[in-house]
C-alpha cells in the first residue's frame, strides 16, 4: 500500500479503534499522546495540531505507532513487527537443518479449505496434519502467523468495528472499577497498563488502589475479604491462609494509601494501624502505599516490634509487573 493523504481525524479514529479492538482499552487522542511522548516515542505529529488538518503518511509508520502503544500500555510483550518472529524462526530451522517450505506449503493447503481459526494452537493442529515438520517449528510458526495477523491493520474496513467491550482508560482513574468477572477484584486490562505504567500507580482511584492489592494477594492463593470502602476503620484488606476458618483472626491485615510520590505515610498512621492490627488478633499487618513510609514511621514499627510490613512504591510496582499477563514472556527475554 502507498502513502495515504487523510485528515488526522481518521488517523487518530483509525488508531483509537485498532487500540481499542485490540487492547480492549478505549484511549483518547490526549492520553494517546501523552504515552507516546512519555516513552520517547519518534514520531507523534499525528496528535498534534488541529484534527482537520491535512496529513500524509506511510501506513507502515501508522501501524509501528500503534504497535509500540500497544507496548506501553501493557498489551504486547514487545512492539516489534510481526515479520520479526518469522525471520528469527527461520534462522533457527537453518541451524538446525529444517527446511521451511513444508510449512508453507502447509499453510497454502489449510489456508485453501476456507476455514477460520480462531487460536494459533487450532491452526497448529491442521498444519501439522498437513506435513512433517516437528511440533515445536509448527506451533512457532502457527504463533507467528497469529502474530501477524494480530500486529496488522486492516485499512479502510468495510465492517463496523465492535469496541463494545473495551473500557476507558481513563475509568482507572476516576472511578471505583468493578470487572464483569466475579473472581477478580481489578479488570487485567488496567493491570495490564500499570504493568507498563508504574508512575501511574499514584494518579489512579484510591478504591481501584485497594481492588489492586487484594487482587495481588488473591492470585498468591490467600482467601482475601475487600473492605466496603470508605469509612471502614482503617482495614482496607483482610486476609487469610487457603481453607483458613475465616470466623478466626486474619493472617493480614492491609491498609492501603494511595499518594502521591511527594506525601509519606506518617508515623502517626503507622501507630494508629498498629492499634487495629492489635484489636482483631492480626498475625501480621501491612500498609501498602503508591508513595513512601515516613522513615519515622518504619523506626517506631522496628523498635517496639510490632509485626508490621510496609509495600512502599517499588513493591507496589513489582506486585503490579508480577500480574502482567506477558510477565513469563518478558522474563524470557
Amino acid at each position: 500500500m502507498g502513502n495515504i493523504s487523510s485528515s488526522k481525524r481518521f488517523m487518530r479514529d483509525t488508531i483509537s479503534e485498532e487500540i481499542a479492538l485490540k487492547s480492549g482499552l478505549l484511549l483518547t487522542t490526549s492520553e494517546s499522546h501523552t504515552i507516546l511522548k512519555r516513552r520517547g516515542f519518534s514520531d507523534v505529529s499525528v496528535f498534534e495540531g488541529s484534527a482537520d488538518d491535512g496529513m500524509r503518511v506511510r501506513p507502515e509508520d501508522i501501524e509501528e505507532l500503534i504497535r509500540h502503544l500497544r507496548y506501553f500500555i501493557g498489551d504486547l510483550p514487545d512492539p516489534r513487527h510481526p515479520i520479526a518472529t518469522r525471520i528469527e524462526l527461520w534462522k533457527d530451522m537453518e541451524r538446525e537443518g529444517v527446511d521451511p517450505d513444508p510449512l508453507l506449503n502447509a499453510l497454502k493447503h489449510v489456508s485453501g479449505q476456507g476455514r477460520q481459526f480462531v487460536t494459533s494452537k487450532e491452526l497448529a493442529d491442521n498444519i501439522a496434519a498437513s506435513c512433517t515438520i516437528p511440533r515445536p517449528y509448527v506451533d512457532r510458526f502457527a504463533a507467528a502467523i497469529s502474530q501477524t495477523m494480530d500486529r496488522s491493520v486492516q485499512w479502510f474496513q468495510v465492517e463496523e468495528i465492535n469496541t463494545s467491550w473495551a473500557i476507558p482508560l481513563g475509568d482507572l482513574f476516576q472511578t471505583e472499577n468493578i470487572p464483569a468477572d466475579p473472581e477478580a477484584y481489578l479488570d487485567q486490562r488496567y493491570l495490564d497498563f500499570l504493568a507498563k505504567n508504574s508512575e501511574d500507580l499514584q494518579r489512579i482511584h484510591w478504591r481501584n488502589f485497594e481492588r489492586l492489592t487484594a487482587e495481588f494477594f488473591s492470585r498468591k492463593g490467600f482467601v482475601v475479604e475487600l473492605g466496603p470502602g470508605g469509612d471502614d476503620g482503617g482495614i482496607d484488606v483482610r486476609v487469610w491462609n487457603g481453607g483458613a476458618d475465616l470466623t478466626g483472626p486474619p493472617l493480614l491485615l492491609i491498609q492501603c494509601k494511595r499518594y502521591k510520590a511527594t506525601n509519606d505515610v506518617e508515623i502517626e498512621t503507622v501507630k494508629a494501624f498498629w492499634t487495629d492490627v492489635h484489636y482483631e488478633g492480626a498475625h501480621r499487618g501491612l500498609i501498602a502505599t503508591t508513595s513512601r513510609i515516613a522513615p519515622g514511621g518504619i523506626a517506631v514499627s522496628v523498635g517496639r516490634r510490632w509485626p508490621l510490613g510496609f509495600a512502599q512504591h517499588e513493591q507496589v510496582s513489582h506486585w503490579v509487573k508480577q500480574m502482567w499477563r506477558h510477565s513469563i514472556l518478558s522474563n524470557r527475554q
